[in-house]
């Protein structure tokens, strides 16, 4: 019931967000070529070109990205396209050609060409679907979505390798660890990492109005307890309601 998406299937990306996690998050390696680009240094650049260089003029995202970017290396230009399919992955609300485009466009600033077997891997349509919506503020601040995944990455990759292994292989810890992250109690993104690395103990639920109105119809929670709740006790309760339904649902013998 945990990994259950309605009408979608969820393990090509629950493959994909494990072997990310490993090759970039732990080994600071592309995901879409042979380069390194998951260092602290690349990220190093994105902290100084994108999050302390915000951009409330005219035009869309990626228009404003690409000028924030201009000074920026080509491997940090890589870095942030696999940053935006890391992001990519969970809404279904956005159609996988849209990714695909949009993907592929940031990558093109760094003079990068995709390997055919990560394109179709990673990028392929089935890759792409996603599993469930993300609310509105994911695409209109989406900007805030991508500095706190840079914010996250610059923490991670200030471990050592070990730690950070650890740290990857324990919902609890790691859930624990990001509320070190400015904005984590407000991210959807947040969700949708602990959905995509730790599929069994967290819930594809990424908007906070559907979260609270799961909670407060299903349990004895108020709205006002809700609001008053860190998203690490709001996954707790959804993880006890999930597994007490899964137990009074399962079939008797």
């Amino acid at each position: 019931m945990a990994r259950f998406c309605g009408g979608k299937e969820p393990s090509q990306l629950l493959v994909n967000a494990e072997e990310f996690k490993q090759r970039c998050f732990i080994d600071e390696k592309s995901l879409f070529t042979s380069e390194e680009v998951w260092t602290i240094e690349h990220c190093n650049e994105l902290i100084r070109f994108f999050v302390e260089n915000p951009d409330a003029g005219d035009g869309d995202f990626f228009e404003k990205l690409k000028v924030q970017l201009e000074g920026a290396s080509l491997k940090a230009k890589l870095l942030i396209a696999e940053m935006l399919w890391l992001m990519f992955l969970c809404p279904s609300n956005t159609g996988p050609a849209t990714k695909r485009a949009n993907i592929e466009r940031v990558v093109s600033w760094g003079g990068f060409t995709i390997a055919p077997k990560a394109l179709e891997q990673y990028l392929s349509d089935k890759a792409l679907t996603g599993v469930g919506s993300s609310g509105t503020a994911f695409n209109t601040m989406r900007w805030r979505e991508l500095a706190y995944l840079i914010r996250l990455t610059h923490e991670l990759l200030q471990l050592n390798k070990a730690k950070r292994t650890e740290l990857l292989q324990r919902p609890g810890e790691f859930s624990s660890w990001l509320e070190r992250v400015p904005e984590n109690e407000s991210r959807q993104l947040r969700h949708m990492l602990l959905f995509l690395f730790f599929p069994d103990s967290h819930e594809r639920i990424f908007g906070n109005t559907d979260r609270q109105r799961i909670l407060v119809t299903l349990t004895a929670i108020t709205k006002s307890q809700y609001n008053k709740m860190t998203c690490r006790d709001r996954d707790s309760k959804l993880l006890e309601l999930r597994q007490a339904l899964e137990e009074e649902l399962e079939p008797k013998s």
